[in-house]
């Protein structure tokens, strides 16, 4: 029951958006886990220092005179940035469970 002394009922806004924050938190946790799962085994490990080596321990841009691979070089750069931040989000929800 929505109190009246609240304008509009907004005590049962608050009280939804807290219970949707609690699942999606939830959600996330479990998540995590599922990637320590998958990442936490020696052959993921490897995948995982693989996927390393070729994305986050490679420069994102290289001066090249504008071209690479028929790309602008700044096209470029924002492709590989993206790939970066794919690793950087396993690692950071690796890294969440092991805290």
């Amino acid at each position: 029951m929505t109190d009246i002394n609240t304008p509009w009922g907004l005590d049962s806004l608050d009280k939804e958006e807290k219970q949707s924050q609690k699942e999606f938190e939830q959600a996330q946790q479990i998540l995590n886990e599922q990637y320590m799962a998958c990442f936490g085994t020696t052959a993921g490990k490897k995948v995982l220092e693989h996927l390393k080596k070729i994305t986050i321990e490679q420069p994102a841009w290289v001066p090249s005179g504008g071209v690479v691979d028929g790309q602008s070089a700044i096209h470029h750069a924002f492709a590989r940035e993206g790939q970066n931040s794919v690793v950087r989000s396993i690692i950071d929800r690796i890294n969440s469970i092991k805290k």
